[in-house]
C-alpha cells in the first residue's frame, strides 16, 4: 500500500473514532435507525428496570442470599417461570447459597411473584381489505 493511500485510510478511521467519540450516550446515529428521531416500529423501547428490590413477604430472604453476590437490578431484569427459578436456586445453592428449605421455598415463591413470566399483550387482528371494502358498503 503505498503512503498516500495509508494516510488517507488513517485520516479516515481518526475522523470517524471522532465523530463517534463526540456523540453523546443516549444520541442515536445521525440518520441512522431512528429515521430522524422517531420511534422505530420494531425495535422495543428499553426498560428501565429498578434498582430495589420490590416490598413483599421474602424480601429479606433475597435480600440476604441474592444480594451479596448480584445487584437489584440484575434480579429485577428477570422473567422466569417457576422451573427456571427453581434450577436457578439449585444452581446457587452447587455455588455456595446454605439457605435452609423453608428460605428455599420462600425465595422460590417471592421471586415467581416478583419476577414471574412478563405476560404479553396480544395484538387484535387487523383488519383485511375485504372487510373494510364490507363495511364501507354497509355505511352508504
Amino acid at each position: 500500500m503505498s503512503r498516500r493511500r495509508l494516510a488517507a485510510v488513517l485520516i479516515t478511521g481518526a475522523a470517524l473514532a471522532g465523530a463517534v467519540m463526540a456523540q453523546t450516550p443516549g444520541e442515536p446515529p445521525a440518520g441512522g435507525a431512528a429515521g430522524g428521531g422517531g420511534a422505530t416500529p420494531n425495535v422495543p423501547a428499553k426498560i428501565a428496570y429498578a434498582t430495589t428490590l420490590p416490598d413483599s413477604a421474602g424480601r429479606a430472604v433475597v435480600e440476604r442470599w441474592c444480594l451479596m453476590c448480584h445487584s437489584a437490578m440484575l434480579i429485577t431484569q428477570q422473567a422466569k417461570d417457576s422451573t427456571a427459578w427453581e434450577k436457578t436456586l439449585a444452581q446457587m445453592e452447587k455455588w455456595g447459597v446454605t439457605a435452609t428449605p423453608e428460605e428455599h421455598d420462600t425465595l422460590r415463591t417471592y421471586l415467581i411473584k416478583c419476577f414471574g413470566p412478563r405476560v404479553v399483550p396480544v395484538p387484535a387482528p387487523n383488519a383485511t381489505a375485504r372487510d373494510t371494502a364490507r363495511t364501507a358498503t354497509q355505511s352508504r
